[in-house]
């Protein structure tokens, strides 16, 4: 364990990261062990030009940050020293081939920040107390050989990334029984995608919906949402709704994720929305 005047030092300067933590453990219930892995991660690929990303993952919707903790899943289980080859057609692949430095920072990262700056099951507080700064007392600090609130050995999350999301027993959609000629509704999700930029060369939102209408000469883009980052960042990735689901399988040419470019030469790579959102590893 670090020193307590070191460890106060790493929680003031980690604000977003103690937020986010405590949002998904409180508020959307995820797994605080793997919430503090998947922190640790995101931390390593600020390195890979994501710079402030969990500043930008805070700002978004809970529903956002479930698809960005699903794909931080996926690429921690495919840069662990375990894991199994990947396709070269996957998104996965990128990181895979850099899975060793990937692996090593994680680990650092791990050991000497978030151990230090989450507790079992909420970010460490500290509170000043005469002319100093002390860490505020909570149930006790986690390391990745402890359990609760005693020792043991830890264990892999039982969390699978690719189980299919659950949407309140709604088992399909179905024509209105009203109207016989009325159209099939589209859940939003199903006519979505998701753009990730190169970093510092980001479309703008009338030059991402220029040019899909372009593209299929039709007003088909039905609004995009910037994910906006904090100030001083540009932006990473946006959400693009279609007017109909039929044009994504198309957009991606049948495939998970495709690589588009843009008339100015301005890089874009897409996947569907409801899938894992990639992180782009530019080398």
């Amino acid at each position: 364990m670090v020193r307590n005047h070191v460890r106060t030092g790493l929680i003031l300067e980690h604000p977003e990261e103690c937020e986010l933590f405590n949002k998904r453990v409180k508020n959307m219930g995820l797994d605080p062990k793997l919430v503090k892995r998947i922190t640790a991660l995101w931390l390593v690929l600020e390195d890979y030009g994501y710079q402030g990303f969990t500043k930008v993952v805070l700002r978004q919707d809970n529903r956002t940050i479930t698809q960005f903790f699903k794909n931080g899943v996926a690429i921690l289980e495919c840069t662990k020293p375990s894991a199994k080859p990947v396709d070269r057609n996957s998104y996965l692949w990128i990181y895979f081939k850099e899975c060793k430095l990937i692996y090593k920072s994680f680990c650092k990262i791990l050991s000497t920040l978030c151990n230090n700056i989450f507790g079992e099951y909420e970010a460490l507080e500290v509170v000043k107390r005469e002319k100093s700064w002390v860490v505020k007392e909570e149930d006790g600090l986690f390391g990745e050989g402890s359990s609760g609130g005693g020792g043991g050995s830890d264990h892999e999350s039982t969390l699978n990334p690719n189980a299919p999301e659950f949407y309140g027993g709604r088992e399909q959609w179905l024509q209105s029984t009203l109207n016989p000629n009325a159209t099939l509704y589209e859940p939003l999700f199903t006519r979505e995608v998701f753009v990730a930029f190169r970093y510092g060369y980001p479309p703008t939102v009338p030059e991402i919906a220029y040019f899909f209408n372009e593209w299929f000469s039709a007003p088909i883009v039905e609004h995009v949402n910037e994910i906006r980052p904090p100030p001083g960042y540009p932006p990473l990735c946006a959400v693009v709704a279609f007017t109909d689901a039929a044009i994504v399988p198309v957009v991606l040419g049948g495939g998970t994720l495709a690589r588009l470019t843009t008339v100015d030469g301005k890089e874009m790579w897409v996947t569907a929305y409801g899938q894992f959102p990639p992180f782009i590893l530019l080398t």
